[in-house]
């Protein structure tokens, strides 16, 4: 692949709610996160580029940031050269901190999870031969007829 990629901590996308973070301000995180290439360099994006990205204002994107810099996982730092203001760097040590602080839960959580699962494996009933569309199940590890049931609640406008 020619084109780079970025790493991703998966916790941020599944502590998305626990983080207070609606889409946009998500996707403003991913794209600061794309441009912090390494751990001792703050990165630096201008507000016009991430707005250019993520088809939004200028404006729209500031709000995002302070919403972030007030849920504390960004702190917007001044830049200025001799010929003025540069770009803000973003210091996302916060983030960071916030994400150490809720893996172990999150970790928990997944273990538990994966116990349960385990004890349903050893708990599954053998069905008779016959039916042969559990068998076919069985065989493929697919359970019921695939669907995954009604989207939650909280995902209904």
């Amino acid at each position: 692949m020619a084109q780079k990629f970025t790493i991703i901590p998966s916790l941020l996308l599944r502590a998305q709610a626990r983080l207070g973070l609606d889409s946009r301000q998500l996707v403003v995180l991913l794209h600061l996160i794309e441009h912090w290439w390494k751990a001792e360099r703050m990165p630096y994006p201008s507000k016009k580029t991430l707005a250019e990205r993520m088809r939004l204002t200028s404006r729209q994107v500031q709000r995002c940031i302070a919403v972030l810099e007030g849920n504390g996982l960004v702190k917007r730092v001044k830049r200025s050269s001799a010929r003025g203001q540069m770009n803000n760097q973003y210091d996302l040590s916060g983030l960071v901190a916030k994400l150490k602080t809720i893996e172990p839960e999150f970790k928990k959580a997944a273990e538990e999870a994966e116990a349960r699962r385990r004890a349903l494996e050893r708990s599954e009933p053998v069905w008779p031969s016959s039916d042969a569309g559990a068998t076919a199940g069985r065989i493929s590890g697919r359970r019921g007829n695939g669907a995954c049931g009604p989207p939650p609640s909280s995902w209904r406008s």
